[in-house]
């Protein structure tokens, strides 16, 4: 399950919200925040999204990662409270390790 914070001052890391200060609502992904076609809608906004995984250990000499297959502009992706990677790719698909 997914929740959502929209964040448009970009305080996000200054509350710790990438290490459990986050409350936010649920949503379904892929999730569109404001699906007008307005100049101001364009401008994009920050938000911030939490999923809670159990993984299964890995086997020896094998690895995790999490695949997302799109953002709208910029990510920075968090794990326990630590930035596991990103991207700056609109629209692309990218991994980070977990």
């Amino acid at each position: 399950a997914w929740s959502f914070r929209a964040d448009p001052g970009d305080d996000g890391l200054r509350r710790g919200w990438q290490d459990g200060g986050f409350t936010g609502t649920p949503v379904t992904i892929p999730h569109i925040t404001d699906a007008r076609t307005t100049d101001k809608a364009y401008k994009g906004s920050v938000g911030w999204y939490r999923a809670r995984i159990d993984a299964p250990k890995a086997p020896p000499g094998a690895s995790w990662e999490l695949r997302f297959e799109q953002v709208r502009r910029i990510a920075d992706v968090w794990i326990d409270g630590r930035r596991a990677g990103g991207n700056r790719s609109s629209y692309e698909p990218f991994v980070v390790p977990a």
